[in-house]
């Protein structure tokens, strides 16, 4: 047995092999339409012996599609359900666990999945697979297809594949001596789709090596995705541009808009004290550390409300020193 593409069949402590090498079909035509189409089934088996005996013969199950049809879009069965009235040869044995297959659109994608959970197969002494799980998978997008596929404690020819040692690309290979070979991750794509088969044994035995076998077919998980063939898809809206105008104006950072309490605090001491240094340190000070922010914002200048007050002065400190002389005069 040898592997190509670097796959060296080692023993020792096995991890989970997760094949991502992922395949990406073209992106749909250029007027926009994707219209998806996809399917996915966990195990088919169709093995013929040399004598025309049937060696193990499955019809795709558990099957899904999408559009649904008359197959659902999610399914899940356990392995006594896919064996029960299955042909298979006396020397031969298969194991399954629970199988899900699934293809359904959602979010505006298409996603077509496939696993199979504690897998065991034994064919006529000539070909020994196991794994704890396989599982294939592939997404439709208006940008195109892509896919790939898991495989956990993969062992094949019962040798343990070492995960630390091993990056499975599509479509690598393990040759399998006088019977044929096991495709990992096999990927096929089509103008507008992709394939995905997590593993796929071609049988083709040579006479006088294993004149048991003489060939067919095991796929065991598949997802397949299209981006036509289906009901269109209209593409999601794209979200709106933010207008970039604030519904409350900011701050320009000249000072708060209403004048603080200083000025009146100031102003209305300087007034009732009687004193020039309380009224004009408060009416400065405060008021005018207000209206100076007010003003700002107008372009006015500041000096304008001192000079009124100034000349303010002038009239009431005439108006005073005219009575004094008149009172003077009377008397």
């Amino acid at each position: 047995m040898r592997l190509t593409r670097m796959l060296p069949l080692v023993g020792g402590l096995t991890g989970a092999l997760a094949l991502t090498g992922m395949a990406v079909a073209p992106a749909a035509n250029a007027t926009g339409d994707f219209a998806p189409t996809g399917s996915a089934f966990a195990i088919k088996s169709e093995v013929s012996l040399l004598n025309g005996t049937v060696g193990l013969k499955i019809a795709p199950q558990p099957k899904a599609s999408y559009p649904a049809g008359a197959d659902k879009s999610l399914i899940k069965v356990t392995g006594q359900d896919v064996l029960k009235g299955t042909n298979i040869a006396p020397n031969s044995k298969l194991e399954l666990g629970v199988l899900n297959a699934s293809s359904d659109l959602k979010d505006g994608k298409l996603k077509s999945e496939a696993s199979v959970a504690d897998l065991k197969l034994k064919l006529e002494d000539v070909l020994k697979l196991s794994a704890k799980l396989v599982e294939a998978h592939c997404v439709a997008t208006p940008q195109g297809v892509k896919g790939g596929s898991n495989l956990v404690d993969l062992k094949v020819g019962g040798q343990l594949i070492d995960a630390d040692a091993v990056v499975a690309n599509p479509n690598t290979v393990v040759e399998v001596k006088g019977v044929g070979k096991v495709i990992l991750n096999e990927q096929k794509e089509t103008e507008d789709g992709l394939t995905v088969n997590a593993i796929h044994v071609k049988l083709n035995a040579v006479e006088g090596v294993a004149p048991d076998v003489v060939k067919g077919d095991i796929i065991i998980s598949q997802a397949k995705c299209s981006t036509k063939g289906g009901p269109s898809v209209e593409p999601s809206p794209e979200p709106s541009e933010p207008s970039g105008n604030p519904s409350t104006p900011p701050s320009d950072g000249n000072g708060p808009s209403t004048p603080p309490a200083g000025g009146d605090n100031g102003g209305n001491n300087g007034g009732n004290n009687g004193g020039d240094n309380g009224g004009n340190n408060g009416g400065d000070n405060g008021g005018n550390n207000g209206q100076n922010s007010d003003l700002a914002k107008t372009g006015a200048n500041g000096l304008l409300p001192i000079a009124g007050a100034a000349a303010g002065l002038l009239a009431v400190g005439g108006g005073a020193l005219y009575l004094a002389r008149r009172r003077k005069a009377n008397a």
